[in-house]
């Protein structure tokens, strides 16, 4: 669910949504663009379209992630950094990117080593 046009606008700009959205559709993911989370209570959760019209609301959700407020969190790197000869930070441990950015950063790191 994102306020978005569309979920995962990154990916269309990527050309990784031909590959990942029929995935997600065999996996019985459901994708809600346009919407805001207004209420999460229990396992329901109320939407609200960014348009307007009437409130939503989705029972029985397991689980909900946000992503909101991205930092870093570098308390494993700190711990690390002084054990071992060589310690690197890359991805979500330097700072808040995309997955395809990390995932080039840990090639790059594996093909430097």
């Amino acid at each position: 669910m994102t306020r978005q046009l569309t979920v995962g606008e990154h990916v269309l700009l990527t050309l990784e949504a031909g590959h990942l959205y029929p995935r997600l559709a065999t996996l019985g993911v459901k994708l809600t663009a346009q919407h805001f989370v207004e209420k999460m209570r229990d396992n329901d959760v109320e939407l609200y379209d960014i348009w307007g019209g009437p409130r939503r609301t989705i029972e029985g959700v397991d689980t909900v992630v946000l992503s909101m407020l991205r930092h870093s969190h570098t308390a494993l790197f700190n711990a690390a950094r002084n054990s071992a000869e060589r310690v690197e930070r890359i991805g979500d441990a330097l700072a808040p990117r995309t997955p395809t950015m990390a995932i080039y950063e840990g090639e790059k790191l594996g093909r430097d080593l």
